[in-house]
């Protein structure tokens, strides 16, 4: 099609830019369109900051928060050195760590505790153990406030366990063969009271 340019289109196209470019400033803006130019500029900046915090919230919410699962794994994982533990403690001195999380053993026929200590699961504090095993150490985290509805089995490329559900939070129990975590498990459970 051939169609004719009317006369002057192009200045009024480059003068409307000019008026309406927000970057540009014109000496023919009202103090008023000025401010509302400044003013909205801060606007959309406090917009973009508030969602990149929200943002960066979000990712750092999800990164901070790994499942029960993983942060049982990753804690034994990060503690290997305690597997190593050779304590010998008594069952009282066992019960004075647990009773810090409302919580004691009646006995644990016989079995050699080698490590009874603190430590900390995501945002809680909790008892961390290291009892003796036929086939090597068995790492207990009782957790307070961190329930379960039922038992969640639990494996990485070394350990495998089970967290449990107890009357004030959960259990984990982990070791490298499956039957004694097994039978730990029955064996502590049915041993664990909450001190009233």
């Amino acid at each position: 099609m051939d169609v004719d340019v009317p006369d002057g289109l192009s200045s009024r196209i480059l003068l409307r830019q000019r008026l309406t470019s927000p970057h540009l400033t014109s000496p023919h803006l009202t103090s008023q369109q000025q401010h509302n130019r400044r003013r909205n500029g801060w606007l959309a900046f406090a917009a973009s900051l508030i969602l990149g915090l929200a943002v960066l919230l979000g990712v750092e919410h999800q990164i901070a928060e790994p499942s029960l699962e993983q942060a049982v794994l990753r804690h034994v994982n990060d503690e290997l050195h305690h597997l190593k533990d050779n304590y010998d403690l008594d069952l009282a001195k066992l019960n004075r760590v647990l009773g810090d999380y409302g919580s004691k053993v009646e006995s644990l026929s016989n079995r050699r505790i080698n490590y009874a200590g603190a430590c900390q699961m995501r945002r809680l504090r909790g008892a961390h153990l290291v009892i003796d095993g036929e086939q090597g150490p068995i790492t207990v985290l009782l957790m307070p406030s961190e329930f379960v509805d039922a038992h969640k089995p639990i494996k990485d490329k070394r350990f495998q366990g089970v967290i449990t559900p107890v009357e004030n939070g959960s259990l984990a129990i982990l070791g490298e063969d499956p039957k004694e975590v097994e039978r730990l498990e029955r064996n502590f459970v049915s041993q664990l009271r909450l001190i009233s």
